[in-house]
């Protein structure tokens, strides 16, 4: 028994779905969505699609060449996101997305397949709503979810992904502005060698803060620490289609680490 294989039908199928997922993700994680790149991460998704269907891997083999493949899209459509953890967490993303609307197909076909008139052309939209449905559910909950900041430092600039939290309730002491943490190395890109002298208390004169910079009392489990930033009048926030500008004391944490959730950036949920 021969099983024929219409192999442009399963490209278009998985290209379809693979740019949905990519797209979707993107829109979760607040990722830039350049259009060719994403075309091009999904158009290798399909051609995978048919090699892994047409060789028939399966096992640890289809596994591993499915992991390489989502890792090799994810590098494509978004590049490095930030760091190791921001890109798998966007591979992880396209992942998860992908196998809801799969499912969601699956049980969408299985309703009406039989019972009453049915077209496959049907799946497609159903699973862009159900895409969309997803996103926008995740994206509300609790005040959480990602953002897209950028603002000037004298004739530098920043632009990176923040977490945001409903939780970061700092404020200035003076101005009574929301506060945004900023960890040392992202700083580092628009401030340079402030970051270990000024931003970290260290005053050239020995005695009193540096004209322009803020002192910030912020509480932990450690005690009591004093972060060290600075005014700005306008920090563009970009969240999906929602652009807000808000002024907002930035300060660096330099206990950050690797970040805040594999983000530069932890954004007050009051500045959107």
């Amino acid at each position: 028994m021969e099983t024929v294989l219409y192999a442009d039908v399963l490209f278009l199928i998985n290209f379809s779905m693979d740019y949905l997922s990519l797209f979707a993700a993107a829109r979760l994680l607040a990722l830039p969505t350049k259009t060719k790149r994403m075309l091009a991460g999904a158009a290798l998704g399909g051609i995978y699609g048919v090699l892994a269907t047409a060789m028939a891997w399966q096992g640890i083999l289809g596994a591993l060449t499915a992991f390489l493949a989502s890792c090799a899209m994810g590098w494509i459509a978004f590049g490095r996101c930030g760091g190791r953890g921001g890109f798998f967490r966007a591979v992880f993303s396209v992942w998860g997305i992908g196998a809801l609307l799969g499912g969601f197909m699956t049980v969408f076909s299985g309703l009406f397949q039989g019972s009453v008139p049915y077209s496959a052309g049907a799946d497609f939209p159903v699973a862009i709503a159900a895409a969309i449905l997803f996103v926008r559910l995740l994206c509300r909950r609790g005040g959480r979810g990602y953002a897209e900041v950028s603002f000037s430092y004298g004739e530098n600039g920043y632009t990176g992904r923040a977490l945001i939290d409903s939780g970061n309730l700092l404020r200035d002491p003076i101005s009574a502005l929301p506060v945004v943490l900023i960890r040392a190395s992202d700083a580092r890109a628009f401030a340079g060698g402030e970051v270990d002298g000024k931003f970290a208390g260290i005053m050239p004169d020995g005695i009193g803060l540096s004209p322009g910079v803020r002192a910030v009392p912020m509480r932990g489990a450690d005690g009591t620490r004093i972060l060290y930033g600075f005014l700005c009048r306008e920090v563009h926030i970009r969240r999906g289609k929602t652009s807000v500008c808000r002024s907002a004391v930035i300060c660096v944490d330099r206990a950050a680490g690797d970040g805040y959730g594999g983000c530069g950036v932890l954004l007050p949920a009051s500045l959107l």
